[in-house]
């Protein structure tokens, strides 16, 4: 296997209150499930992509994915685009997901996020946040198709490193199988 660059949350070089954290920290948390999957260009595009913050929301793509960056441009037609749309969005279109497949680009299916964390050196995982609040459920009814909801809305709360990682097993699985819901919230496990 070619070199794993590595990707932590602080290299998307943005703090908890901007507006498109929680997806950058959602994209980090598909890299480490996804990139051991992948081939090393498309790792590095991904990489990129989040780094760089081409996944960042517009006002009308927080609505309708067809009007996200990545849906319309070549990049989105590639396994580090689908990844993305994937991680932002419930669902996407038969249309997108028929292109996709036509081309035959297939996305990674199996979480590696615990082969990655013995790969990787030690990964500080993020800030669980408790979901139920105001601003949080007027936010995701209004944009029932988005997975995330900015950090701005929601407020701090505490889990274990363990909690953390089953939380992140269970998105990632939720992503895969299309459910994730639009608040997701972390249990913790007294074990």
């Amino acid at each position: 296997m070619a070199e794993l660059q590595s990707l932590y949350i602080r290299d998307l070089k943005m703090n908890e209150n901007d507006q498109h954290f929680a997806d950058g920290v959602a994209l980090v948390q598909a890299y480490w499930a996804f990139s051991l999957e992948m081939c090393q260009r498309d790792r590095e595009i991904l990489r990129k992509i989040i780094v760089e913050g081409d996944y960042a929301h517009t006002p009308s793509s927080r609505r309708h994915p067809s009007s996200h960056r990545l849906y319309r441009n070549r990049l989105g037609a590639s396994v580090p685009g689908w990844i993305v749309m994937r991680t932002l969005y419930k669902t996407l279109s038969d249309e997108y997901i028929e292109g996709m497949t036509a081309k035959g680009i297939t996305v990674p299916t199996r979480d590696r996020t615990e082969r990655y964390f013995k790969l990787m050196p030690p990964v500080t995982m993020p800030t669980e946040f408790n979901m139920n609040t105001d601003d949080a459920r007027h936010y995701a009814a209004n944009f029932p198709n988005l997975r995330q909801i900015p950090t701005t809305f929601r407020r701090l709360g505490t889990e274990t490193e363990r909690a953390t990682v089953a939380m992140l097993k269970r998105l990632n699985a939720q992503i895969l199988r299309g459910s994730a819901p639009v608040i997701a919230q972390p249990t913790t496990a007294n074990a």
